[in-house]
């Protein structure tokens, strides 16, 4: 019975001569799934023309209410790169005569949108096609060898970039097939490409810009090409002198709201959009992958979003082609694209089922770390099971987990959460005596609140402290340090209450974490001098924004 349904299934997959897709009289859409072949199609029409419409019964109602169309009922469906959660199936759009587009999904079905309209809501638009020679490979049921795709990717960056480890080469690679598929995965990391100038930065992300996704490299890109291009056409964002980002316009704020919001599957910002001269809120989907490129640093919350790989100059002794762009080079890298395009449709099924493997278990990652890897452990995986069984090089899922572990490692030392900052500074000079308490017998864990405040503004990296005001504040919002008074002969002091086991502990609760943007710190009531603005300029290890800082 089975081979009868998959004999009957692909014949829906005729080739023809010429237009390699299907006309509209050859497909159908099921509402019951994504997509369907003709015979049910021709099934489910018939049995409709033949039951007439039922009146309406409730004389409240108006009888053109049944052919109001409840796009609530409808699920998404994205032309660029889709995946429906229902059918468990990734698709893509492909375009045919320049003027109709169809629909390719990874259950071999096609399908033109003019009969999806009926049962989804189009959303977006792409502006890349698999090659004729893909989908015809596809339909017919040739397979892909992901392991070799993933090689030929490999390759390409080995011949053009200098890395620290090659596991950087492994990682690259990985993370451009991601970008073919990451519409599956709930979360993804953005790669963030530190390096010097004369390290191949701006080379890596040429190479990234022809191997990925629909990829939109761009230097100064405004805010709002940025959030409309990924929203219609789910574009992988290639970001050059991402520092840039740090300085205090407004057009820079608003860069960085789209970025911090877009590694999650729900990301968005809202715009107000005119409508026949009325103005609606709208709200722009910012989920997609982002590679980054900067000299110097970027800010929090970021840069928590990222996966941070370094750069170094290469020797004199070290060899790379020059990444230069031929019709011979061109050609090459588009046959690889569409290798891509095809590994994951025919594997689609492979990395849905890996997504299931708790890996908590076997990496040393916290929470967001995990969130960002997964969709990387996933697809080695994947890569994995098709290597041959002669293959004796260490699994790539083994090396990632290491890299993830180590990568990690050097992040979390780094680029601590503001809060544990501040916290082993407190203990720090409590121990050092750098602060004590008004009385060490009465008082034990008072101090004296001008005495921690020119304690901690001489280090640097709390230079945006300019106010005993804005440090009360800090405190109790973020550490929940309370001020007590302190009661002598000649009067009181008005102090912190520190004591060191509550520092510890909060220690414990935020080590690791993921910097979160602290928003609205101080909200113009903390007293800050606002003629700072060169010192403001110095917060990258902060975790401050300037839209922090009045």
């Amino acid at each position: 019975m089975e081979e009868e349904q998959n004999k009957g299934s692909s014949e829906v997959f005729t080739l023809p001569d010429d237009s390699f897709l299907l006309t509209d009289s050859e497909v159908t859409p099921n509402p019951q799934s994504e997509f369907t072949d003709t015979k049910e199609s021709l099934e489910l029409d018939k049995s409709n023309q033949e039951q007439p419409k039922e009146s309406n019964l409730n004389p409240l109602l108006p009888e053109w209410l049944d052919d109001v169309e409840d796009r609530s009922e409808k699920n998404d469906l994205h032309l660029a790169q889709n995946f429906d959660v229902h059918s468990g199936c990734i698709s893509y759009s492909l375009l045919r005569q320049q003027k109709e587009i169809f629909v390719i999904s990874s259950d071999k079905r096609l399908e033109n949108i003019a009969k999806l309209k009926r049962y989804y809501n189009i959303i977006g638009y792409p502006y890349e096609f698999m090659s004729k020679n893909a989908v015809y490979s596809f339909l017919k049921g040739e397979t892909i060898d992901i392991k070799q795709m993933f090689e030929e990717v490999r390759n390409i960056f080995q011949q053009y970039i200098i890395a620290l480890d090659d596991r950087h080469f492994d990682l690259f690679s990985l993370y451009v097939i991601l970008t073919y598929c990451f519409t599956c995965f709930p979360t993804i990391p953005y790669l963030w490409v530190s390096a010097e100038k004369g390290s191949g930065k701006t080379t890596l992300l040429q190479v990234f810009n022809s191997l990925v996704f629909h990829p939109s490299l761009s230097s100064s890109s405004t805010v709002s090409s940025i959030f409309r291009l990924i929203d219609s056409n789910k574009n992988t964002l290639l970001l050059d002198e991402a520092e840039s980002l740090s300085s205090s316009n407004t057009e820079n704020r608003e860069v960085m709201s789209v970025l911090c919001s877009g590694y999650q599957f729900n990301g968005a910002v809202i715009r107000s959009e005119k409508i026949n001269d009325t103005w609606i809120p709208k709200s722009f989907n910012t989920f997609s992958p982002k590679i980054l490129a900067s000299i110097g640093g970027i800010r929090e919350p970021l840069a928590s979003r990222c996966v941070k790989i370094r750069l170094l100059r290469k020797k004199k002794n070290e060899k790379v082609q020059r990444f230069k762009i031929d019709p011979t080079l061109d050609d090459q890298l588009s046959k690889i694209k569409n290798k891509i395009y095809q590994g994951i449709l025919s594997n689609f099924t492979a990395i849905i089922s890996t997504q299931n493997i708790d890996w908590s278990s076997k990496a040393d990652l916290n929470n967001r770390e995990l969130d960002l890897w997964e969709p990387v452990f996933t697809l080695a995986t994947v890569i994995d099971e098709h290597k041959k069984n002669n293959d004796s090089k260490l699994g790539l899922l083994t090396k990632m987990i290491k890299l993830a572990e180590e990568l990690s490692a050097v992040a979390r030392s780094i680029d601590e959460s503001p809060i544990v900052q501040l916290a082993k500074s407190l203990i720090d000079g409590i121990k050092s005596r750098g602060i004590e308490p008004v009385n060490l017998k009465k008082y034990p864990e008072f101090f004296d609140r001008r005495d921690v405040f020119h304690y901690l503004t001489a280090i640097p990296q709390f230079a945006w402290c300019t106010s005993l005001k804005a440090l009360t504040t800090y405190l109790q919002n973020k550490l929940g340090i309370q001020t007590r008074k302190a009661t002598f002969d000649k009067g009181q002091i008005r102090c912190y209450f520190l004591k060191q086991e509550y520092l510890e502990d909060m220690i414990e609760r935020y080590a690791g974490d993921d910097v979160d943007e602290i928003e609205g710190m101080f909200n113009g009531r903390a007293g800050i001098n606002t003629q700072t603005t060169a010192r403001r300029e110095q917060l990258p290890l902060t975790g401050l924004r300037d839209t922090e800082l009045p």
